[in-house]
Formats: C-alpha cells, sequence, structure tokens
C-alpha cells in the first residue's frame, strides 16, 4: 500500500498518510468546493489502512479553520477511527493554537463523542 499525499491550497489543507507507521496528519484550512469530493481519495485510503494489518494508527488533526461541510466529514473521520479502536490501537490528536477558542471547543466536542482515544493539544504562537 502506498502513502498517501494531498499538498495543501488556499482552501484545502495538506494531508498525509503513512501506509507503513499509520501516522496520519491533516493540517491547514479547509475550505473546498465540495468536500465529500475532495476528502474521498484520503477516505478511501483510511479504509484501506483500517482493513491492514496496521495495529496501530496515531492521526493529528491540526486545522486553522474549517466549513461546514469539512466538519461533517471530520465526524465521519473519527467515528471511522473510534470504530476500529476496538481492533487496533487508535489515537487522535487535536492540535489547536492556545488562544483559538473555537477549534478548543471542537477538540472538547470531539472528545466528549470519542473519549479516551483523542487527546487536546495547544501549541503556542
Amino acid at each position: 500500500m502506498k502513502d498517501f499525499i494531498s499538498q495543501a491550497t488556499d482552501r484545502t489543507p495538506k494531508i498525509t498518510g503513512k501506509a507503513n507507521t499509520g501516522e496520519i496528519r491533516i493540517e491547514g484550512r479547509s475550505l473546498p468546493e465540495d468536500a465529500r469530493v475532495f476528502y474521498r481519495p484520503f477516505q478511501e485510503w483510511l479504509l484501506e489502512i483500517l482493513q491492514s494489518n496496521i495495529s496501530e494508527i496515531n492521526a493529528e488533526f491540526c486545522l486553522e479553520y474549517f466549513n461546514t461541510a469539512t466538519s461533517k466529514i471530520l465526524v465521519d473521520f473519527m467515528l471511522t477511527l473510534d470504530n476500529s479502536s476496538a481492533h487496533k490501537n487508535i489515537s487522535v490528536i487535536w492540535e489547536y493554537d492556545e488562544d483559538d477558542k473555537e477549534m478548543a471547543e471542537v477538540g472538547h466536542d470531539f472528545k466528549d463523542m470519542l473519549g479516551s482515544i483523542i487527546q487536546l493539544k495547544t501549541k503556542s504562537r
């Protein structure tokens, strides 16, 4: 299986996924015209990784801003990872700037939904 990479644009985040280590990182801004179309290749890659024999997935979400359509996609990704946590060692980090109250709140909402697989991490500017 190949690694996944999608370079950032002014409207889409950088997405990287390493097939041999299970490391995933989504960072930047997410305002695609059609979020489902943009994220579909990554979603397919993620499902392949989860069906593979890799035992550990470490996902980092470091978004500065995202639109409503992306929000639904992120919930789907988080639930997919959570559903796989019975069979794989899954960890999710939601990273946000320490002064970004909106992203902190979103992270807390995800933590309430997913529990122990998600950790919140602040970064200083």
